[in-house]
């Protein structure tokens, strides 16, 4: 599903059913029945929020019944409008956890009965945790479930806010300028278009980031290249959900040309920006081409993101989707390995004496 969960609607809800989504450790389906004692409701509120808060954040679904699978199976009428409120839930949320979760957001649905609603609860990381729920205990996400964290647990959240956290986001670039939506004429799908892409690397947590390494890997249909001379990279396959696609890899070793990377500051991921090159059909069907990156820095986790080019009105876009199941390169037998040898020439250049 590629929208977010703050936009869903009804029938996105009965397409998870219809599909029978998993249940996974970022997404909890409830029973409408959960609102039948609201002060216990309160409580696991706060339970339920504080826990995804203090793990990787996720997605609650209240009015989706699971089988034994843990996977959707039915769909529920939802929860008396005026009994529960999105206001209501709102200030539990806000009232029974400590310190507060920023950021979440709660999405109501009306259901076919018009007096019902359905709601859905993104819950974003929290890089001010560790979050402790109304029983004053503090909660992690584990085994589908909300528990108790261990002390360890408690420790590196508390280390979070003081641990950079590096995202790459990418856009294109015309003349310099930062486009994040690019129109374009669609009438003939065999013309090739040809844009320039480029990123920004922020980051979004504490301390500095003084040098990284980003794994680079752009789906072989947008046939992607530089004009920077002397860039070495890779045509290999990644694999992800099964899928086997064509991909060029660069791996990139950046560091800033003056002030470290601190939150608040932004720079270029490319010294040159990389072209790509596609047919307007190929954005409109199933499995639009896609860009994957992959970034680690000192005193950091590895992070990776992905996203697609899709057309959007008369317009091209790069989306970003909120989830990254995991992934593998297929490595050529000989040559230099992975993240050991990375390539200078594509990151911006120093200043020099």
């Amino acid at each position: 599903m590629a929208k977010e969960p703050w936009d869903w609607t009804l029938e996105d809800l009965k397409s998870l059913v219809d599909n029978h989504a998993d249940e996974t450790v970022y997404v909890d389906f409830k029973s409408s029945e959960s609102f039948r004692d609201l002060e216990r409701a309160k409580n696991e509120i706060s339970k339920d929020v504080s826990a995804f808060a203090n793990a990787g954040g996720g997605t609650i679904i209240y009015g989706i019944l699971e089988d034994e699978s843990r996977r959707a199976a039915f769909l529920e009428a939802g929860v008396d409008r005026t009994t529960v409120t999105k206001e209501w839930i709102d200030q539990v949320v806000h009232s029974r956890i400590h310190p507060k979760v920023e950021g979440v957001r709660i999405n109501p649905i009306p259901s076919e009965d018009a007096d019902r609603f359905l709601y859905v609860i993104s819950i974003p990381q929290s890089r001010r945790g560790p979050h402790q729920a109304s029983d004053k205990k503090f909660y992690t996400r584990r085994n589908f479930l909300s528990e108790p964290m261990e002390e360890y647990e408690i420790r590196d959240v508390l280390t979070r806010e003081r641990a950079p956290d590096l995202t790459v986001q990418f856009y294109f670039r015309r003349l310099g300028a930062r486009i994040h939506r690019f129109k374009l004429d669609w009438s003939n799908p065999e013309t090739v278009q040809t844009l320039e892409l480029n990123a920004a690397l922020q980051n979004q947590g504490g301390g500095q980031i003084q040098s990284a390494l980003v794994l680079l890997c752009v789906d072989q249909r947008l046939a992607p290249e530089t004009s920077q001379p002397a860039v070495n990279h890779r045509d290999l396959f990644l694999v992800r959900e099964g899928e086997r696609n064509a991909v060029r890899v660069w791996e990139i070793q950046w560091r800033p040309r003056g002030l470290p990377l601190f939150r608040g500051i932004e720079y270029l991921l490319l010294d040159q920006e990389l072209q790509v090159h596609f047919k307007s059909p190929w954005l409109e069907g199933p499995g639009p081409p896609f860009i994957l990156w992959e970034a680690r820095a000192p005193s950091m986790e590895p992070k990776s993101g992905f996203a697609r080019l899709v057309r959007e009105g008369d317009s091209v876009a790069i989306k970003p989707e909120s989830t990254l199941p995991s992934f593998e390169l297929e490595r050529e037998s000989a040559g230099r390995d992975f993240m050991r040898e990375p390539d200078r020439a594509l990151a911006p250049r120093l200043p020099t004496d």
